[in-house]
C-alpha cells in the first residue's frame, strides 16, 4: 500500500500498553480502565510506508486520538495513514529516547521550590518555564524556554517493556528564551 497526500502509513500494536516486563515477568497494567487515554491508548508506531521526512522501519510517538476506536485514520488491521503535522510527536531511537519532530520540542518541567523538606506529590512546576532535553531545532539542551500555561504535553508509551514518559512543548508556543 502507497499513502497519499504526503501522508505516512504506520503500523501500531494496539494492545502496547496492557503489560510491562520486571525481571522477565510480565505485570498486566490494567490501564484499559483508566480515565486518561494518554496512559492506556497506544502511541508508539511503526512507519511502514514514509515520506521525504520519515524513512520506511522508524519508531514514531503519535497523539494518541490518532489510534481510537472508529479512527478515520484506520486503514484495517493494525494499519493507519496519518498526515506528516505536529501530531506526530517525536522519533523514537533504538534505545527508547524519544527525538523531537515536527514542531514539538522535548523539555523537562522545572520546579521552583526544589526544598528537600517538600514531598514529591506536593511540588508544583512552573507552568511556564521549561528546560530543552536535546539540541535540535534551534534549541540548545539545558536552556530554560518559556511558553503559554499549559502548553506542555506529557507523553506516555511502553518500550522495551519500560514505560517512559516525556514532555513536549510545540514551538509555537514559546514565547521566549533564557539566555545567560
Amino acid at each position: 500500500m502507497i499513502s497519499s497526500n504526503f501522508k505516512i502509513i504506520v503500523s501500531v500494536e494496539l494492545d502496547q500498553k496492557e503489560a510491562v516486563e520486571i525481571s522477565g515477568a510480565k505485570f498486566y497494567m490494567g490501564k484499559e480502565f483508566s480515565q486518561n487515554r494518554r496512559e492506556s491508548m497506544p502511541v508508539l508506531c511503526k512507519v511502514e510506508s514514509g515520506n521525504e521526512h520519515i524513512q520506511k522501519g522508524t519508531m514514531l510517538l503519535v497523539h494518541h486520538n490518532r489510534f481510537a476506536d472508529n479512527s478515520p485514520h484506520h486503514l484495517g488491521n493494525n494499519l493507519y495513514s496519518l498526515p506528516y503535522n505536529q501530531s506526530i510527536f517525536a522519533s523514537v531511537d533504538e534505545k527508547g529516547k524519544a527525538h523531537q519532530l515536527c514542531g514539538n520540542i522535548i523539555v523537562e518541567r522545572v520546579y521552583d521550590n526544589n526544598s528537600e523538606l517538600l514531598p514529591d506529590h506536593l511540588r508544583k512546576p512552573n507552568p511556564n518555564k521549561y528546560k530543552v532535553v536535546s539540541s535540535e531545532d534551534g534549541f540548545i539542551e539545558g536552556q530554560f524556554v518559556f511558553a503559554y500555561p499549559l502548553a506542555d504535553y506529557e507523553i506516555i508509551y511502553n518500550f522495551g517493556g519500560e514505560e517512559k514518559r516525556v514532555v513536549k512543548v510545540i514551538k509555537d508556543d514559546i514565547v521566549g528564551v533564557f539566555e545567560n
